[in-house]
């Protein structure tokens, strides 16, 4: 709950958060069959089995990414299962019906959703992409889930105990491995997609691969010996929501958005936008999806940028031969015009 992505996405009501949330029982709920498979005796069988097909529909209707989430979660319990030769038929049913429920849906988005002409259009770099590597992005995946002091904390805790109860921290590693082999599997489909098919992904993405991480924290953390380690956890995630929250500056995509209506008339002036989302204010205004240099008006583009200098943003007006132009900035969202200046 102290993870900044989760209190960000949590107060903006975003989707994400709910992937959190959902995954974080899906997960907990999997460890209890995963239990189960290793011979221990669950109660309410019949009630988590409903429970998991209703939370794994839930996370494929929430968002793509989710259906990698399901299906690496579903593959090594499976595979855990007829290597046991227990509860395996179970498992199937569970994930089949999820994966039925899925299918649908994906079918839908491609027929209605334009999801394939989404995918190629991000493939060739004509939609927004994660710019970085795919080790970058990996790595951003894991580091973000605690941060980098609370994996600091987490790192020299597991050293400490490993120290201290060499045989304990084996044990807990064992039992373990089948969540590490889901974030491994995962890990390698995401690559997959980067590297293949689409880089339209992002760090917030995949925070369903939190909950994972939790657990053999959590796993971890019942060890005696860590007890004062846990609250050096929790302190350190917290001084880090502290310190995110008092250094980010969110885009004004609404003062940006507010500019452009004061200046430029919609019955004359089109809305050029590098992504349809930027418009959520501007809704009488006709879109294209490209900067454009247009008649008897001054505005050029309306985008989102980060970069130093407005690097990004530039390169996109060289692609399209634009040279004269005002970069109007609202923290990080740019008005691009012809003549206006900002105010």
């Amino acid at each position: 709950m102290l993870n900044p992505n989760t209190i960000y996405y949590s107060q903006e009501l975003r989707s994400y958060a709910m992937l959190l949330g959902l995954s974080s029982v899906f997960i907990i709920l999997c460890y209890i069959i995963y239990k189960a498979i290793n011979d221990e005796i669950i109660n309410n069988q019949t009630t988590i089995t409903i429970y998991l097909i209703i939370l794994g529909i839930a996370l494929v209707l929430t968002h793509y990414y989710a259906y990698i989430f399901v299906l690496s979660v579903g593959v090594v319990l499976l595979a855990i299962s007829l290597y046991k030769q227990k509860l395996y038929k179970h498992i199937f049913l569970i994930f089949f019906i999820i994966g039925l429920a899925g299918i649908a849906w994906l079918l839908i988005h491609l027929n209605y959703g334009a999801l394939i002409y989404r995918m190629s259009n991000s493939y060739n770099g004509s939609e927004w992409i994660y710019e970085n590597t795919i080790f970058h992005l990996l790595f951003s995946i894991i580091l973000s889930s605690f941060g980098k002091f609370g994996w600091a904390v987490i790192i020299v805790a597991s050293i400490y105990i490993l120290i201290k109860d060499q045989q304990t921290t084996k044990k807990y590693i064992i039992h373990y491995l089948p969540f590490i082999i889901m974030i491994i599997v995962e890990l390698t489909i995401i690559s997959i997609i980067f590297i293949f098919f689409s880089k339209t992904m992002t760090q917030r993405y995949f925070v369903m691969l939190y909950p994972i991480i939790y657990l053999f924290i959590a796993i971890l953390f019942t060890n005696e010996k860590l007890k004062y380690f846990a609250l050096a956890l929790l302190i350190s995630i917290y001084l880090h929501s502290m310190y995110i929250s008092s250094t980010y500056v969110k885009n004004n995509i609404r003062g940006a958005s507010n500019f452009i209506k004061q200046n430029f008339d919609s019955h004359y002036c089109k809305l050029p936008l590098s992504w349809d989302s930027y418009a959520r204010y501007l809704q009488d205004y006709e879109i294209l999806h490209k900067p454009t240099i247009q008649n008897n008006c001054d505005l050029i583009f309306f985008t989102i940028d980060s970069s130093d200098h407005f690097i990004h943003t530039k390169t996109i007006l060289k692609e399209n031969n634009i040279k004269h132009y005002i970069l109007n900035n609202f923290n990080g969202a740019v008005v691009v015009t012809k003549k206006l200046e900002s105010k």
